[in-house]
């Protein structure tokens, strides 16, 4: 290792001063800083020896912060850059150790064999023992790595040698590799020439073949052009098509819902109807068990009659009792009498309610030009002519409710019997003439749904023509679509083919400038290649 310049202690005893403690640390922190660069380098043990001086240097400085607690004995040799720092403690209470000396930077920190060491001391002694030991390993580091450059510079040595070598045999043997290279380069360039002159035949096919390309594109671009001028007339055509669509969609959707309206108006009053036929047949077969039962009571009152006048001749002492039941019954008969008028007027406002029907009848029969009004019309006659049949049932019922009782009352009175007897003999016949008249009235209701459903009919024969002819236009609408689609794809197609060719022969194109600018590449590095070799065999001759 080379020289350092070592640091000296003044040779006094007692504390050391503040010069003996920066040059303490001088010692251990930037001792051999000029010479192998301890600081400077980067390994690991490097830093670790930084590391464990800078743990000594803050020991050292509390040590020597503490007064009295030990002298040091400062033999100072003869020899200019040997210096002998010994220290003993005071206390002769520890342990005691074997002599230890310590050299760093020409200074030895030394233990005698008697005196005990201090914790510190111990402390100081292996930090120094581990510097030693890593400045060994960067010793070692270092002559390695000297020994690895001297490796390497043979090493450069002998590639320069062998580089000479090989750059002699070059030009020795040069001549003989480029005339070889001028036979392959002859041979390329025929090869190159007659890949031209195909080339060159390619190109002109191809230019013929672009040419006919063009033609057709510009027969193509013509159609498309008279195409496009077409489109126009056949969006039109197609417009007034569609709008004739939508009227005849929109009359069919009402036409629809005209005859689904009226169908269902024609089932609520073929309903209604039905609901009254069944209605007038109960009411006769009601009013049939009336006449039964009239009829029966009538032979009843026949067969007390008969018993009765056999009993008029055992019935003369009751004669007064008699004129006393004729008195009352008299006063009954003026109660009936008066109830007459009543009965009277109750028949007349009947057949001035059947003259107001008869005439609602005809003014409906003239008002019932459109199928909804007729159906309207229907339907308040059928509902009025309900009500007046259940208003005579019930007039007819209590009628004959009051005839039950007066014949109950008036059981002996004869006379009065065939009277009301008569009575219903005439409202008999009234009542079948009622019934003749709503025959009649049916009758006429069945024609007028005959009519409705002739008209019906009709309507829907029409509706049927529309839609067959909506069909046809339909028809011919989507084969006219189809032949217009199928056209524009064949052009599309051949417009399709047509890039695909053109992308073909611009490629080939492209192709062919690459390889001409390639063998204009060739030729010239040939060219040069030639002159070079010229040039040279001037030179060597």
């Amino acid at each position: 290792m080379p020289d350092v310049e070592p640091l000296r202690f003044p040779s006094r005893e007692g504390r050391p001063s503040q010069q003996d403690q920066a040059d303490l640390q001088a010692v251990c922190s930037s001792g051999r800083r000029r010479t192998c660069a301890l600081l400077n380098s980067p390994s690991p043990c490097v830093n670790n020896a930084i590391y464990h001086i800078q743990e000594l240097k803050m020991t050292v400085e509390n040590w020597c912060q503490q007064p009295g607690k030990y002298q040091p004995l400062i033999n100072q040799d003869k020899h200019q850059y040997s210096k002998t720092l010994r220290y003993q403690p005071r206390d002769s209470d520890t342990e005691s150790v074997t002599s230890t000396e310590l050299f760093v930077e020409g200074i030895a920190i030394s233990a005698s064999e008697s005196c005990p060491l201090s914790p510190l001391l111990k402390k100081i002694n292996e930090v120094l023992g581990e510097v030693l030991y890593l400045i060994e390993r960067l010793e070692a580091d270092r002559q390695y790595a000297e020994e690895a450059l001297h490796k390497e510079k043979r090493r450069k040595r002998f590639l320069e040698n062998k580089v000479d070598s090989i750059s002699l045999w070059k030009q020795q043997e040069h001549s003989f590799v480029v005339q070889k290279e001028h036979e392959a380069c002859i041979r390329d360039i025929t090869e190159l020439k007659w890949q031209l002159k195909l080339e060159r035949e390619k190109l002109d096919q191809a230019q013929e073949k672009l040419s006919h390309t063009e033609v057709l594109n510009q027969t193509l671009h013509e159609d498309i052009n008279f195409a496009k001028k077409q489109i126009p007339i056949v969006n039109e055509n197609l417009a007034l098509q569609r709008g004739i669509i939508n009227q005849i969609n929109t009359a069919q959707a009402e036409a629809d819902e005209v005859y689904s309206k009226t169908k269902s108006d024609f089932i609520l009053v073929r309903n209604e109807f039905l609901k009254m036929e069944l209605e007038t047949k109960n009411e006769k077969i009601s009013l049939d068990y009336a006449l039964l039962a009239a009829k029966t009571l009538l032979a009843n009152r026949l067969e007390e009659l008969n018993q009765l006048k056999k009993l008029e001749e055992g019935l003369f002492a009751e004669i007064k009792d008699a004129e006393k039941t004729v008195a009352l019954t008299e006063e009954r008969c003026a109660a009936t009498t008066q109830r007459i008028p009543e009965m009277i007027e109750l028949e007349e406002t009947e057949k001035a309610r059947i003259l107001q029907l008869k005439l609602q009848i005809e003014d409906e029969m003239r008002k019932n030009t459109k199928l909804k009004e007729k159906l309207i019309a229907q339907q308040e006659d059928i509902e009025k002519t309900r009500l007046h049949g259940e208003a005579e049932v019930s007039c007819v019922e209590e009628q004959l409710h009051s005839k039950r009782n007066a014949y109950a009352a008036l059981r002996k009175e004869n006379m009065e019997y065939e009277q009301n007897v008569e009575d219903y003999k005439i409202k008999m016949s009234e009542s079948k003439k009622t019934v003749k008249q709503m025959h009649e009235e049916r009758k006429q209701m069945l024609q007028k749904i005959i009519d409705n459903d002739e008209q019906w009919e009709k309507a829907e024969e029409e509706v049927t023509q529309v839609v067959a002819r909506h069909s046809v236009t339909q028809t011919k609408l989507e084969e006219q679509e189809q032949l217009t689609f199928m056209e524009e794809q064949r052009a599309r197609k051949e417009i399709e083919t047509l890039k695909k060719d053109l992308t073909g022969q611009m490629t080939a194109l492209e192709l062919l400038k690459f390889l001409w600018n390639t063998l204009i590449v060739l030729a010239y590095n040939y060219d040069e290649r030639y002159e070079e070799v010229k040039l040279h065999k001037a030179q060597s001759q």
